[in-house]
């Protein structure tokens, strides 16, 4: 019985973990695919991803953007 019962907490998580990865691939085709400017966050303000369109605004590589606070980028 536990077997069956490690089973299906197996099959639930592997699940949860397939919809996490479908929405996030998701998200970032609408990211990436969008004209307008955008920017993603991380809980303490640091830019997390922009797309292009954002980059070609601000004349700066991805690369320098990534992991900077948002108010020395954007203001």
């Amino acid at each position: 019985m536990k077997n069956l019962l490690k089973a299906s907490n197996n099959e639930r998580l592997k699940s949860a973990e397939e919809q996490i990865a479908l929405e996030k691939m998701i998200t970032n085709f609408l990211i990436h695919r969008i004209n307008e400017h955008i920017v993603v966050l991380n809980t303490d303000f640091t830019i997390a991803d922009v797309n292009q369109a954002f980059l070609d605004e601000i004349k700066k590589p991805k690369e320098e953007i990534i992991g900077s606070h948002s108010h020395k980028v954007i203001h």
